[in-house]
């Protein structure tokens, strides 16, 4: 008889830093996100766990850690309102299907209400049919928007404007 898997979620720990470093490049492949520096264990733990006004969670899968969650502190002034942007959801492939993204979205849900928001936030790409179905079962109402960026030397030519 085989044993449903354990699914857990709490705050990123150091040594969570290689595993999810691998995380965030794969998500970065899957999305097809292009520019920067890929993300390295240190990145992870100087820019993501413990400051920084970002929350890094880890998504453990019998004991393992197989996904994580990415946010930040939001307000939206339409509705007068404290909520959290997540930034980043992935889950391994081999631990897909087994509850651990509905896991941190839950967590994600709740760390949002403890800290007196009413809404959470996020975008996934219209192509990525599988993101975007799961996130549809939790709920989720999908709005048209475009999503900007300024990187690189736009970045630069940016910030010489008076």
């Amino acid at each position: 008889m085989a044993m449903d898997p354990t699914v857990s979620v709490r705050d990123a720990l150091p040594d969570d830093a290689h595993a999810i470093a691998l995380m965030c490049r794969e998500l970065a492949t899957v999305t097809n996100v292009a520019g920067g520096k890929p993300m390295t264990p240190r990145a992870v733990v100087e820019d993501l766990i413990g400051g920084g006004g970002l929350t890094l969670l880890a998504g453990l899968l019998d004991g393992r850690v197989a996904g994580y969650a990415l946010y930040s502190v939001a307000y939206e002034t339409a509705w007068s309102a404290r909520g959290l942007y997540l930034s980043d959801l992935f889950v391994v492939p081999d631990a897909r299907r087994s509850g651990l993204a509905s896991a941190l979205m839950a967590e994600f849900a709740r760390r949002a209400r403890d800290d007196g928001g009413s809404f959470i936030w996020w975008i996934a790409k219209p192509g990525n049919q599988q993101a975007n179905a799961f996130y549809g079962s939790l709920g989720a109402l999908g709005e048209p928007l475009s999503a900007m960026v300024i990187q690189g030397a736009a970045f630069d030519t940016l910030l010489a404007h008076p």
